[in-house]
């Protein structure tokens, strides 16, 4: 007589084995995209300190007669003192626009790609029924596979059982 023991339980436990492996990658892969991002935006704000610290810095002060000289020379020295109403916009802020439509694109294309990459996965997970038709005859015998199991002379039934079809025999797929 063989006995039979429990399963321990899995460490996922509610998620089957296949959607837990998806389930690990999609989380290493969000724990590295924010560490990136944190990464960057730390880099990024030491330059940013760097920059204005040095250009403050960086800029002679005179002390002259000129009051009209003095002011240029302070507008210079503050961009916040000058006047909102110029005509053409500043290449910093040019540089701005086109940072944001960039950093746009590309949350746009890797939406995109995890969307586009979810959704086969989870096609390719679904079960469909082949019926096996071995003589014209008799009724066919019926298998329950997922989807990516499914060979082109072969698939592998949801219990783990490996089916070969031979020349003789004709493999119906319904689901698809």
């Amino acid at each position: 007589m063989i006995e039979s023991y429990p399963q321990p339980p899995s460490i996922t436990g509610w998620l089957p084995e296949d959607n837990a492996r998806m389930f690990s990658k999609l989380l290493l892969t969000l724990v590295v995209t924010v560490l990136v991002a944190v990464y960057l935006r730390k880099r990024y704000q030491q330059s940013k300190a760097q920059k204005t610290s040095s250009s403050n810095n960086s800029l002679p002060v005179r002390s002259t007669g000129n009051s009209e000289l003095d002011s240029f020379l302070s507008k210079a020295r503050d961009p916040s003192k000058q006047s909102s109403g110029t005509a053409t916009s500043s290449p910093g802020n040019l540089a701005v626009k086109i940072k944001a439509v960039l950093w746009t694109v590309l949350a746009v294309l890797v939406v995109s790609g995890g969307v586009a990459s979810y959704l086969y996965w989870q096609d390719q997970q679904r079960l469909v029924t082949v019926l096996l038709h071995r003589d014209a005859s008799e009724a066919p015998v019926i298998y329950r596979v997922s989807k990516r199991n499914l060979g082109d002379n072969e698939f592998v039934t949801e219990n783990g059982t490996r089916v070969t079809v031979s020349a003789n025999e004709r493999m119906e797929v319904v689901g698809l």
